[in-house]
């Protein structure tokens, strides 16, 4: 996993690092899991097909993790690998999120309330993305 986490105002981000949307894409899921638990000790044993379209890379990035921070939220689910395409010409990605059940022993690294625009930038060119997070 490439990634890091920057302290920001009262808030946390990463820095995912990779050279396609693809990487970048699944690499967040993977980091934004492992920021809210350690994602070594959650089980592998939940499954959900995924379908996001959007405006731009970076509202489709914003859209995938409130995605993950309501599910679990509504399921108790945390998914932390994405097996996923994204369409260039329609803006959207589809494919597989693949996670566990988070339980009480799981201890909590950070309670994300949800993603944000706030300095978000998608650049695969650059090899980065970043997300800020409201804690």
């Amino acid at each position: 996993m490439k990634y890091e986490i920057i302290e920001h105002t009262g808030d946390v981000g990463i820095i995912v690092h990779g050279s396609t949307y693809e990487e970048l894409f699944s690499g967040a899921v993977e980091a934004t899991a492992d920021i809210i638990v350690d994602i070594r000790k959650l089980g592998h044993n939940r499954t959900r097909d995924i379908e996001i379209t959007s405006d731009n890379y970076e509202s489709l990035m914003v859209d995938l993790l409130s995605e993950i921070v309501l599910l679990l939220e509504v399921e108790g689910t945390l998914y932390y690998e994405a097996d996923i395409t994204i369409d260039r010409n329609s803006m959207s990605l589809k494919g597989t999120l693949k996670g566990g059940e988070v339980i009480d022993e799981n201890d909590y690294r950070y309670v994300i309330k949800a993603p944000t625009y706030h300095m978000i930038e998608v650049n695969p060119e650059k090899g980065f993305a970043r997300i800020i997070f409201d804690v």
